[in-house]
């Protein structure tokens, strides 16, 4: 959000962060399920619940909560509002600070038992749930060998939940040998980026038919070629492609793809024959919050 490519999408005063856990302080007339003193999880996402899109429970995808008409025609629609995440998600004041007002609480607020450490609920509020869905996106299965581009706390929470979830193998790629150590002590195998001429190469030579899943948490910032690096530098491209280019040269033909890192605008020499011609599936989007953070299913 500081970085000089949002610029436009910022504006001085916009309070950001999307995750937290608060005590109820107040609630309006029409909150029904919570009351003053209730602790709860804030979910990043501002839904209706009410919308097309809320009825399947794509809650990121809301109709109704996002009024950025500069978004509508950046990309022929408006998503969900987001706290703290640009004029882009609706401008709402986000959560790091001492107080919050949130919108539609009894959807976007989860009652969260008082006794458990904050700190255990904490990564519910946005990064657990996200790594879940980025291995939803990918369609993780048991015996699958996983590539995830990105080792910060997404990345390495998406690839402990791949293992989880059963894969075979996960391969941690990233820049920073010390996000290397934590991903390797988790079960991951590390591949520095740094290392290789071509990481998606060296990813070839030891997995004869590629991964089976590839998921990215490293965001639009992340480069490692010079002509990325400097159109980036140019500001002759948004968002960088070298990232999605590994992935699509690494994935195996009828493989899966999922893109949960943040992109937001436009990328240079995106190899769209490879990704046609290789079938591969690729999927992308912000987290359906409430699907996943659904008490009930706990």
């Amino acid at each position: 959000m500081y970085n000089p490519d949002m610029k436009s999408a910022m504006e001085e005063g916009l309070i950001l962060g999307h995750e937290a856990i608060g005590i109820v302080s107040e609630v309006g007339p029409e909150v029904k399920t919570l009351a003053a003193g209730d602790r709860v999880i804030i979910l990043p996402v501002i839904a209706c619940g009410e919308c097309f899109y809320c009825k399947r429970e794509e809650y990121s995808l809301c109709d109704r909560t996002n009024p950025s008409k500069e978004m509508e025609d950046l990309y022929g629609h408006r998503l969900s509002g987001i706290f703290g995440y640009s004029t882009l998600t609706g401008g709402y004041p986000g959560n790091q600070a001492e107080w919050c007002r949130v919108p539609n609480a009894d959807l976007v607020c989860v009652k969260a038992p008082k006794a458990v450490p904050a700190k255990k609920l904490l990564g519910l509020c946005d990064v657990t749930p996200t790594a879940w869905h980025g291995n939803e996106l990918a369609e993780v299965r048991e015996g699958d060998v996983v590539g995830v581009w990105g080792c910060g706390a997404v990345g390495l929470s998406i690839q402990r939940l791949a293992l989880f979830r059963g894969a075979k193998k996960v391969y941690a790629i990233d820049k920073d040998p010390e996000r290397l150590a934590l991903a390797e002590k988790f079960g991951s195998i590390p591949v520095n980026v740094s290392a290789h001429k071509d990481v998606a190469d060296y990813i070839l030579e030891v997995e004869d038919h590629g991964l089976d899943r590839s998921i990215e948490a490293s965001g639009f910032r992340s480069t490692s070629s010079v002509a990325h690096t400097v159109m980036r530098a140019v500001f002759a491209e948004g968002d960088s492609g070298d990232t999605v280019s590994a992935m699509i040269k690494t994935t195996r033909k009828g493989g899966n793809m999922a893109l949960i890192g943040d992109f937001f605008f436009k990328t240079n020499q995106f190899p769209i024959g490879a990704l046609m011609e290789k079938a591969i599936t690729l999927r992308g989007g912000q987290l359906y919050a409430q699907k996943v953070c659904d008490p009930s299913a706990w």
